[in-house]
């Protein structure tokens, strides 16, 4: 891990104190879960409430292993007096549920839009391949530079180890309902890769349509093949879809 930020003190510091010389502004508070904050640098991440440590670790594992190079890396793991704070540096741009970044990032040359699309695919199978199954990924886990043309991701808090995980805890799962899987809508339902698969083709089906609903193709921006693709990737039954997420980003690439 890299990074100036530090809390190496014999008796950590609490965060108000640890925050105080750093001129951070606040940007996301979460109920009693989870703050954040901005420096000039970085990005700060602190959880308030017990046993949420748990979902932080999620953050720090798959940030901290240097998976791929659009993953956001982790620059330090704090220990305050409060409890365990995350620093990332401070990635550039915005993400794309933001203002009308999503809308700019459609309307970009479709060479460019493309190969963004094929960046954001293949950081989120170098973590699948790790071993992680996707949970509540969509558009705003997506960080644009576009005077860079760059995409960063981040926020991985929800993600689990293994090869999947059944939904018993609600009657849906967590996620954009615009991107979600048939799957997640059933309380008792098996999530894994092939589940992921949906979410990152209807991800790019957004982003090459600007569409939304079955009629997609209509819109579609990129080649017949590329749809092809999208279209088997988000079949109704998960077995009838690609296997694995790195499978699908492969097919992706072969057609785009």
């Amino acid at each position: 891990m890299r990074g100036t930020l530090l809390n190496t003190r014999e008796t950590p510091l609490s965060v108000d104190a640890f925050l105080a010389p750093l001129d951070a502004a606040e940007v996301k508070t979460s109920g009693e879960t989870t703050r954040a904050w901005l420096t000039a640098e970085n990005f700060l991440k602190w959880t308030t409430r017990e046993g949420y440590e748990q979902l932080l670790w999620k953050d720090a594992a798959i940030c901290g292993a240097d998976l791929h190079p659009a993953i956001i890396p982790l620059h330090n793991d704090i220990r305050t007096a409060d409890g365990r704070m995350l620093v990332f540096p401070r990635a550039a741009g915005t993400h794309l549920r933001e203002g009308d970044a999503g809308d700019r990032f459609f309307r970009l040359p479709l060479a460019t839009k493309l190969r963004l699309i094929q960046t954001v695919l293949d950081g989120m199978a170098a973590i699948s391949v790790a071993g992680w199954v996707h949970r509540d990924f969509f558009d705003g886990n997506v960080m644009a530079d576009f005077a860079t043309e760059t995409v960063a991701l981040y926020d991985f808090e929800l993600y689990v180890q293994g090869d999947g995980y059944r939904l018993t805890e609600f009657d849906r799962d967590y996620g954009s309902s615009r991107l979600m899987a048939p799957e997640q809508w059933r309380r008792g339902a098996w999530m894994d890769q092939r589940t992921n698969v949906y979410t990152l083709a209807r991800f790019a089906i957004q982003y090459l349509s600007h569409r939304r609903d079955a009629r997609w193709r209509e819109a579609f921006q990129g080649s017949t093949g590329l749809a092809e693709v999208l279209a088997a990737a988000t079949r109704e039954e998960p077995g009838d879809r690609f296997q694995t997420v790195a499978a699908f980003v492969d097919a992706f690439r072969a057609a785009a």
